[in-house]
Parts: C-alpha cells; structure tokens; sequence
C-alpha cells in the first residue's frame, strides 16, 4: 500500500476510535442527566409532600389562633363594656369587680400577642422551608445546566470528527480519481499506438519492384512507412518504431517498462521488477520515481 493511503487509513482509525470514546462520554452524560432528572424529581415530590403537609399543619394551627385571637378579641370588647357601662362607687363590690376585669383583659393581651408571636414564627418557618427548596431547584438546574454543556461539547467534537473523517475520505476519492483518470489516459495511449503498430505491420515492408529493374541490396531496403503505404529511408525506421510503439505500450499496461527509468549513460529504459511495477501501478502520483530494487 502506498504512503499516502496508509496515513489516511491511520487517520481514519483514529478518529473512528475518538468517535467511538465520545459516543460513550455521550451515554455516560445521557444517564448521569437522566439519573439527575429522576433524583430532582423525586426529591421535589418529597418536598412537595412535606410543605403540602407542614403549610396544612401550620395553617391549621394559625386558623385555630386566630379564632383564639377573635374569641380574646370579642372578650376584651365585652369587658371593656361591662367597665364602661359599671359606675364603681367607693366601697361598692362592683370596683373590685372592675379591678378584677381590668386585670382578665391585661392577661388576655398578653395571650393574644404570645399567639402573634407563634403565628409569626410559624410564617418565617415557611419561608425558610420554601427558600431551602427553592436553593435546591437551583442546584440541580446548574447541575443540569452542566451536563448540558459537556454533552452539546461532546455532540460538537463527534462532528467535528465526522466532517475530519469525511474530508479524509474525499480527499482519498479525488487522489485516487485523478490517479485512475490519468491511468486510463496512459492506457488509451497505448492501446492507441499497439493499433497503429499494428496497422503499419500489416502492411508492406517495401514496394513492389518494376519490371526489370535490379533489386537493390538487403542492406538498402526501405525501412520507413511513405505515404502511399511503403517505408522510405529518410523516414523513421520500421526497427525504431516498433522499439517506440513497444516502449508505449508497456508504459500504458503497467508491464515490466511501467514508468521506465532513463539511465542517462545509454539512453535506454532500465526494466523494472515486478514488486516495483506492482507498487507503481497502485501509486496516485503522477509519475512515481522508482529508485530500483532494494
């Protein structure tokens, strides 16, 4: 495998893994919120059911101070109007009567403000109970509100590896694209020039000598194709054609002249080995430098 797949495939493999450990962080996330949900759920039922029960009892017990209060209420007026409406006289029974009463309506003050007192303790305990569950509310709500953050940081990163894993991806269909297009490019070449070797090996190697005259030497036949079909000496040669055409045809084919190496001091294409040809054939650059064998 080429150098450039390799990096992509491990590329690849890398961010699938990563992919794979935030997909976990993400249901690790999922079902600490969901655990998170069900205790704030539960705990608000508790406390729902504990204010419902303590804001019952205490409303109970305000209701009963207060018909306390109105029933003190209603007794203070009515001993203010037996004072009011007495005539105490010196030495008569009805003053010590009024002293008596006077003394009833001061106790019956103080009751009344005792029981204010507790109506107003009773009050503060339920906002203190309301403001400890409203403190609660908040905590979870950060808490979730974290959780939050983590999984949408988590969601953001999976993507991120998904679009890098994508990209990756298209970049090793285009590399791969242009490798096959250019290839097909070489292929048509040589399939373009094994025909016309063809075609100009099937036809004559020289034209047909006229009547009496002398054939001329081996040595000076006509090697090169003229235009009525025959070869002509000022034109390339048959041999160097054929070596030309040949050399084509193998570089297009990926056979053993696949991308052949000149050696500067010949001129010559240097044969490759197969394991050379078979990397050569698969590589997506344009034209692999192949260094001979190892």
């Amino acid at each position: 495998m080429c150098k450039c797949g390799a990096t992509s495939a491990a590329k690849i493999k890398a961010l699938v893994a990563r992919i794979h450990e935030l997909e976990e962080e993400l249901e690790a996330g999922r079902a600490a919120a969901q655990q998170l949900r069900r205790d704030k759920v539960n705990l608000t039922i508790v406390l729902e059911q504990e204010q419902e029960a303590m804001f019952h009892n205490f409303t109970r017990q305000i209701n009963q101070l207060n018909a306390e209060k109105r029933t003190l209420e209603e007794r203070i007026k009515q001993l203010v109007s037996e004072k009011n409406e007495a005539q105490p006289l010196a030495g008569d029974p009805v003053l010590s009567h009024d002293i008596a009463a006077g003394m009833e309506v001061r106790k019956l003050r103080e009751e009344w403000q005792d029981q204010n007192k507790v109506i107003e303790f009773l009050r503060q305990t339920i906002s203190k109970q309301q403001q400890h569950l409203d403190e609660v509310e908040a905590k979870y709500q950060l808490e979730l509100l974290g959780l939050r953050e983590k999984f949408e940081e988590a969601s953001e990163a999976s993507r991120q590896a998904r679009d890098a894993i994508q990209a990756a991806l298209d970049q090793s269909v285009k590399s791969w694209r242009t490798y096959f297009v250019e290839e097909y490019a070489r292929e048509k070449k040589a399939a373009e020039a094994m025909t016309e070797l063809i075609r100009r090996l099937e036809k004559p190697n020289h034209m047909a000598p006229s009547s009496g005259a002398a054939a001329e030497p081996a040595s000076n036949n006509a090697h090169s194709v003229t235009s009525d079909g025959g070869f002509d000496t000022d034109e390339e040669s048959v041999d160097e054609f054929v070596a030309h055409s040949a050399n084509e045809i193998s570089v297009g084919f990926g056979s053993l002249y696949l991308y052949p190496k000149t050696d500067d001091s010949t001129q010559q294409s240097v044969p490759m080995d197969s394991e050379q040809s078979f990397f050569a054939a698969f590589s997506p650059t344009d034209s692999p430098e192949v260094s001979g064998t190892e």
